[in-house]
């Protein structure tokens, strides 16, 4: 791609819309020769802050969540996601569902895939939170994984960086799957160690996932909540295969 992303410069708010707003960023570049055999999952975006004008030039806010592969060919730069949404006021239209499919239509050619829009956020069900141990250069052991029972832990506050701004990136890690009490103390310290590290979103948790079920953990699903910014949070998820 020629474009280049907003991401971390002044850009003006858009006067008009334009799909050539979106700026996609390719899963391969990004997962940095990562050796991934196979992944299941998704991404799903919160989008807080979606503002349209009807026919009759009646302004509406509606918050949904987009679903997105975690197999797209491409995901798109967060910036630009916001300036594509928000350069749709400049366009009016007949109800929310003329809306969804213009993003959904533009999401799907942008992308190289077929995204899904939900007319809710996706929310966190997690309650009980575990803390974090900030430990740099910690290296998960392997797991005895002596337990049948399920649990599921939401480890939280989790910081990383953002690759490109190096702003921190602060986010709740749900871990749902057989879990052993005794792992989770190791489970805290090695999230600590992404306190300092820059890394997307969406590798950070590819990332975790992986380690984990190298280290012979028995995960059935992790999530990212993301805090948002500028009115959007990314929320990976990954499953078990």
């Amino acid at each position: 791609m020629t474009k280049q992303s907003p991401l971390g410069k002044n850009i003006n708010f858009p006067k008009a819309f334009s799909k050539d707003l979106l700026h996609p960023i390719s899963r391969a570049e990004q997962r940095d020769n990562m050796l991934i055999a196979s992944l299941n999952g998704y991404d799903m975006w919160n989008i807080f802050e979606l503002l349209w004008i009807d026919q009759k030039h009646f302004l509406h806010q509606n918050q949904i969540s987009i679903k997105i592969s975690c197999n797209s060919e491409f995901i798109p730069e967060s910036k630009s996601m916001k300036l594509f949404l928000g350069s749709l006021i400049y366009k009016t239209f007949e109800n929310k569902n003329q809306l969804y499919r213009l993003i959904t239509n533009t999401l799907n050619d942008v992308l190289n895939t077929s995204v899904e829009i939900y007319d809710d956020i996706y929310e966190n069900t997690f309650q009980d939170h575990v803390p974090i141990k900030v430990a740099k250069d910690f290296k998960l052991p392997k797991s005895k994984n002596t337990t049948n029972d399920t649990k599921r832990l939401c480890f939280a506050p989790f910081r990383s960086l953002c690759p490109v701004t190096s702003q921190p990136d602060i986010a709740k890690i749900n871990i749902r799957g057989q879990i052993d009490s005794e792992d989770i103390d190791s489970l805290s310290s090695y999230l600590g160690s992404f306190f300092d590290l820059n890394v997307y979103h969406e590798k950070c948790i590819e990332q975790i996932y992986l380690k984990l079920i190298e280290c012979n953990h028995q995960i059935d699903s992790i999530e990212g909540h993301f805090e948002r910014r500028g009115g959007i949070s990314i929320i990976p998820v990954r499953l078990k295969t």
